[in-house]
């Protein structure tokens, strides 16, 4: 496609790039009418695709992974897309398993040296991490309004007969030049294997063997391909408008599998847990979130690791589904220590995140903004973005022993939210909360209530009744408010009031805050 003005790409550390400039001239005359960027760039890292025995004699022998050029001879339709596909390799193709942070950062310089010069880029790698590259790239690569396709096969182009390769690098190329496949743009970084095209850090590796060897529990293809390219348009993000990269990262985090038994472990969790250079933990955790909290000794030392500054993710071990950290508590006790709710994003996904947040210069030590950064959707990781509004940070206790059957919240408005747009739900939360001496306590809240004026006389500015039962521990409790639908949601900008309604009784509570569910 250049191969006038070809010349060595960016070299990142000891991860060399070459050109494979045998495969531009035999394109050069189909560039006759199309536009200066209306081509493809694939980047070749390795992996099955392009792999062949180690002993020529004895096809079962190990695979090794060869060269591109050797791969691309293989698939000789290369020749015959109707645009330019130019290419560049890692001096040394590799196992996907030996793909790591260096690589990631390798690949994101080339895509932003050559970002402007191609209508979009295909990465040929290994499947075994080709989640945590592609999770790691969307992070590393802001505001792309081009496709960024990730690809690879489960049996050798090269090597066999009968192979997936051929037919998922040709799609993954058409999908990566829109305008000639006439299709809307796809401006993500995603994976297209066997027929479906998926957002890269929403996947999972499901099947170590089977065609279909990745699948998107959580979220939609962005697009399938059958005897047509169909896009999915209502799933797919809006492209950005300023392309930059952000291609450094942090490699001082764990994840940390739970599993019964494992609180009993002490001392090597407390090795592993009090590391001086750990600063991100990925906790995966049974069902919606839950951790055995019998003995404590596994609690306490996430607590005193949160403390000194380390940041922790809950995700669930499931294929499927959520962590929700009010939900039980085994899970709610996580929620007052500090540990951040990842919702649905993949484990694989959490930790590239936090790598790469880590290891942005512009937030280094800052761990409060790490943090914040971490329950936002920034890549389309996550369903909602997470938002928090301090009310107050005092303990507060309404009911019969206290001065008061009311306690008024001040003002607060959620940082970063314009008005109720794109907010999914809404909570009041009291952390640390416990109902005493009553079996139920019936309670109510207002908006907007003046000082000075009597509840019953106020009905119309009650959001709602709720009633809560007897705690023996002290957990979060959750008021929900999301139906809500007065002018003050314009603005997020609302008092808030607690009544207890019943005779007897009492509730107390450490903090309370407002936090959001949004889409951005």
């Amino acid at each position: 496609m250049k191969n006038q003005e070809l010349r060595v790409p960016h070299v990142s550390g000891d991860v060399q790039i070459e050109w494979d400039v045998a495969i531009s001239p035999l394109l050069r005359d189909k560039r006759i009418g199309l536009s200066e960027t209306q081509g493809v760039l694939v980047i070749y890292c390795g992996g099955t695709i392009g792999s062949v025995p180690s002993d020529s004699n004895d096809p079962d022998s190990p695979q090794i992974v060869v060269t591109w050029q050797e791969l691309r001879k293989a698939i000789p339709k290369l020749n015959e897309l109707p645009f330019a596909v130019d290419a560049v390799a890692f001096l040394q193709p590799l196992d996907s398993a030996n793909v790591g942070p260096k690589h990631w950062r390798a690949l994101a310089e080339v895509i932003r040296a050559y970002y402007d010069e191609y209508e979009g880029f295909v990465i040929v790698h290994g499947t075994d991490t080709m989640v945590y590259t592609a999770s790691a790239l969307s992070f590393m690569l802001r505001g792309i309004d081009k496709p960024i396709v990730i690809t690879g096969a489960q049996i050798s182009a090269i090597s066999r007969v009968r192979s997936d390769a051929e037919q998922n690098l040709l799609t993954a190329i058409q999908f990566a030049n829109p305008s000639t496949s006439r299709i809307p743009t796809v401006p993500e970084v995603c994976i297209f294997f066997g027929n479906e095209l998926i957002r890269g850090n929403r996947a999972r590796k499901v099947n170590a063997s089977g065609f279909s060897a990745f699948d998107s529990p959580n979220y939609p293809p962005l697009a399938t391909a059958g005897t047509k390219l169909e896009v999915n348009t209502d799933v797919i993000r809006t492209g950005g408008t300023s392309f930059e990269t952000q291609p450094f990262y942090d490699t001082n985090v764990i994840a940390l599998d739970l599993y019964p038994g494992v609180q009993y472990n002490t001392s090597l969790l407390r090795a592993i847990i009090n590391a001086e250079s750990l600063k991100g933990i990925v906790l995966k955790t049974y069902g919606s979130g839950n951790v055995p909290t019998e003995p404590l000794d596994l609690i306490q030392l996430l607590d005193r690791a949160i403390k000194r500054g380390v940041v922790v993710v809950n995700v669930t071990q499931c294929l499927k589904g959520y962590v929700d950290q009010s939900l039980f508590d085994t899970s709610a006790i996580l929620e007052d220590i500090g540990v951040i709710s990842g919702r649905e994003i993949t484990p694989e996904a959490a930790l590239c995140k936090l790598m790469c947040l880590l290891g942005d210069p512009d937030l280094e030590g800052n761990t409060t903004e790490i943090r914040t950064l971490m329950m936002r959707n920034l890549a389309g990781e996550q369903d909602y973005s997470i938002r928090y509004a301090t009310l107050d940070n005092t303990s507060g206790e309404i009911g019969r022993l206290s001065d008061s059957r009311e306690h008024r919240f001040p003002r607060r408005a959620i940082e970063g939210l314009k008005g109720n747009r794109g907010i999914q739900k809404i909570f009041l939360r009291l952390t640390r909360a416990q109902v005493l001496d009553t079996d139920k306590a019936m309670l109510s809240i207002y908006v907007n209530l003046g000082i000075g004026d009597d509840p019953k006389e106020s009905r119309a500015r009650r959001v709602g009744t709720y009633t809560k039962q007897r705690m023996s521990e002290e957990r979060d409790m959750m008021f929900e408010l999301t139906n809500i639908e007065w002018e003050f949601l314009d603005r997020m900008d609302a008092s808030f009031t607690l009544s207890f309604d019943g005779e007897g009784g009492r509730l107390k509570w450490k903090k309370a805050e407002l936090v959001a569910f949004s889409r951005d």
